[in-house]
């Protein structure tokens, strides 16, 4: 599960960000294996752009490092996507 939350601020309110607070939003991410939560803070900008399929999300988003960017995209926290990789590997 992935939450998307920037208080005060939608990119379909017709409001523009003024302020350098509204260019960071956070990410709640939820891992559907071992339920363990992580909070990301990202470029807004840069998460908008991977969401709409402007940017592959390493070009739009490149200050989060693999296990951040994986638990975007699929939602595994590290440890969990590991194992799912090794099992993978044995079938």
């Amino acid at each position: 599960m992935i939450q998307i939350q920037n208080p005060g601020w939608h990119p379909h309110s017709g409001c523009q960000p003024t302020s350098p607070l509204f260019m960071i939003t956070q990410v709640f991410t939820k891992c559907p294996k071992c339920y363990g939560e992580t909070i990301l803070s990202v470029d807004r900008d840069g998460l908008i752009a991977w969401r709409e399929g402007h940017q592959h999300i390493q070009d739009a988003l490149p200050e989060l490092d693999d296990d951040q960017r994986e638990m975007l995209i699929t939602g595994l926290c590290p440890k969990c996507w590991k194992t799912v990789m090794e099992e993978k590997e044995e079938e």
